[in-house]
């Protein structure tokens, strides 16, 4: 969000609250254009062009906006003046900055020391937010870091408004969360609440050794906690407890593409998690895929059935070429090369 801001052309406008208005620094055209060649790059990576990623790792590998060109020769980043073909050098910046999260002086990522007093923490990274095929649909990124043309980002109103209270200490009300400095104020995060200390640790044996199961869930267009920081837990917990096949024994990961925070976007964001817990409980049988459905695919077709695969393992169409993107049965759960 403060990348956001910081293009945001002057005067910012505000709401009768003080939040400001971000809008203009990335309306929804240059939001669509950006979508446009981010799908361009990544979306035939996986085998099947359905305006979904699949093979995110590809993507990061080879998408880079100040770079990219689209078929017809035209650049993502302006070379002139701003266009409605393409974006200029800051905005492209501040999508970068998005996507790779807060950096250093050296430009390598910044480790927080919220969370240290936990019993085996994790990897304090502050990640940032994976290019996914729905990182600008509305749901996504927009929502919590651009807002609309009438409204602030979602942002504001939720994880920067707990910062004062919560995030920092000691406790500071009149704060302006958007003006912490990640180069100088890290020494100002708690680093031992409640809050963090509990989420932050990796030590669940008693939940294992008296047999429990888990199921986590997680979009990986959510633009609120960054999907990178539960696939690192998870990384994480795999480690600790062997390997991802042992882990996978009592604690499995199914990420869901294209979606936002809990639901929403162009993705198959409708699906059952209680039963096929429920079967692994009481049953033993281990979730190996859960079928989603989704109604609000912005590319034909517009609703879909997918399988969610349990991290790291990723889904892939196995149907023939111009099959039915639609059905289930067309796509198959497949270890990553």
């Amino acid at each position: 969000m403060q990348a956001i801001q910081a293009i945001t052309p002057a005067p910012i406008a505000t709401l009768s609250n003080g939040s400001p208005i971000l809008y203009p620094a990335l309306p929804v055209a240059d939001q669509n254009l950006f979508t446009s060649a981010l799908l361009a790059a990544c979306d035939p990576l996986d085998g099947a062009t359905d305006g979904v990623i699949d093979n995110a790792g590809a993507c990061a590998a080879k998408f880079d906006p100040a770079t990219f060109v689209f078929a017809n020769g035209q650049p993502l980043q302006c070379t002139g003046t701003k266009a409605a073909t393409c974006l200029t050098a800051a905005q492209i910046d501040a999508i970068k900055k998005i996507n790779q999260g807060p950096r250093d002086a050296r430009g390598a990522p910044i480790k927080a020391p919220a969370g240290a007093a936990a019993r085996t923490p994790i990897n304090a990274t502050i990640f940032g937010y994976l290019y996914d095929g729905g990182f600008m649909a509305p749901t996504g990124i927009p929502s919590r870091k651009v807002g609309t043309p009438t409204s602030t980002p979602g942002d504001f109103a939720l994880g920067l408004g707990q910062v004062p209270y919560i995030w920092v200490t000691p406790a500071n009300p009149e704060m302006n969360p958007l003006s912490f400095s990640f180069a100088k104020d890290l020494d100002r995060l708690n680093p031992s609440t409640p809050l963090v200390s509990y989420s932050a640790s990796l030590d669940i044996a008693k939940f294992k050794d008296r047999g429990s199961k888990i199921i986590w869930y997680h979009g990986t267009s959510d633009p609120g906690p960054p999907v990178l920081g539960t696939i690192e837990y998870y990384k994480q917990l795999a480690a600790r407890n062997g390997d991802f096949a042992q882990t996978q024994a009592f604690a499995r990961l199914f990420l869901v593409p294209n979606m936002g925070h809990c639901r929403g976007g162009p993705a198959t964001d409708q699906f059952d998690m209680l039963t096929p817990l429920v079967a692994w409980v009481e049953q033993g049988t281990a979730p190996e895929r859960i079928i989603a459905s989704g109604t609000n695919f912005t590319s034909a077709p517009a609703v879909r059935s997918r399988p969610l695969c349990p991290y790291p393992v990723e889904v892939r169409y196995t149907g023939t070429p111009g099959g039915d993107l639609a059905s289930a049965a067309n796509y198959a759960c497949v270890a990553p090369k």
